[in-house]
């Protein structure tokens, strides 16, 4: 009798300590259907910081803040981790008159360009949020919100426009505007690119259908041309002979009136830096639409 009682008062306390129903809470909150709204910031040649030789996030620049939006589907593999998948589209830009460093603003080049994102990516989450009695209090080694470190992979697409003297648009790509296919070890870019998503992020559950999220996170690329600028500058004239005036124009489109301009412009002279490939950021925040069906109301966490 006595150790029937041991027994179950062990048994009863295991199931206190440890309750499956209550451990299996995240279960019902591992579909999602996710939609972005946020801003994408450029970090390549063009434009920049003032400091020479400033690359990634020292290379910020404000002004070439641009918009996106995406949506995705969020799966939770286990209660700390989660995997998704993102479709973002947006615009990229930077242009040398924004930066006051000298070689880089009488460079005069520019760009802006769409960029489609699709992109894969695994969430480790380092703090969950607390439901329940427990909502918003920290407690048994929980958090208000739940925070998640990210890292993936992805493919881009993007398409670099230059303004030209007539005011219109051209795609930069087909103008060859460093001599590729004239110079033998330069080809053609392509506007498709890898891209490795990481960062942070944050969420916080409202309630059982809805959460809202904040999520920051830069991304490098394998490609240096997203902006057109790479290597050195090339020949004008057999780039007009070859391609026309306005590949021409966008190969140099420096004030080369300017002795110090046209001589740091000439054939060979650095116009971008290929020991750097291009990478870019995103903060945005997230609408969660949990895919959870539950006859219960939607207000209330204690299940």
């Amino acid at each position: 009798m006595k150790k029937s009682l041991t027994i179950t008062i062990v048994f009863l306390l295991v199931v206190g300590l440890y309750n499956p129903l209550s451990a299996q809470k995240w279960k019902k909150n591992r579909q999602y259907i996710t939609i972005h709204l946020g801003a994408s910031n450029f970090l390549g040649d063009l434009g920049g910081s003032k400091d020479i030789g400033s690359y990634g996030l020292k290379d910020f620049d404000i002004q070439s803040t641009r918009g996106i939006f995406g949506a995705g589907y969020s799966y939770r593999f286990a209660e700390r981790f989660n995997v998704k998948t993102n479709l973002y589209f947006g615009w990229i830009g930077g242009d040398d008159s924004w930066t006051s460093q000298i070689s880089r603003n009488s460079r005069n080049l520019h760009f802006r360009s769409i960029l489609l994102e699709l992109s894969a990516q695994a969430e480790v989450y380092l703090t969950l949020q607390n439901t329940g009695k427990n909502w918003g209090r920290r407690k048994n080694n929980r958090m208000p919100v739940t925070t998640y470190l990210f890292a993936g992979v992805g493919g881009i697409y993007f398409d670099p426009k230059g303004k030209y003297l007539d005011g219109k648009w051209y795609s930069l790509q087909p103008l060859h505007t460093e001599g590729q296919g004239l110079v033998e070890t330069r080809t053609p870019y392509s506007r498709f690119a890898l891209t490795v998503p990481f960062g942070i992020g944050f969420k916080y559950d409202i309630n059982r259908k809805y959460s809202l999220g904040f999520e920051y996170g830069m991304r490098w690329t394998n490609t240096d041309y997203m902006d057109d600028v790479s290597t050195t500058y090339a020949d004008p004239n057999a780039i007009r002979a070859a391609y026309g005036d306005v590949a021409a124009y966008f190969s140099n489109p420096a004030d080369i009136t300017d002795s110090q301009i046209y001589n740091q412009t000439q054939p060979g002279q650095q116009r971008g830096n290929p020991m750097n490939k291009d990478s870019y950021m995103f903060a945005n925040f997230t609408l969660y639409i949990n895919l959870y069906k539950s006859t219960a109301n939607i207000c209330s966490f204690q299940y």
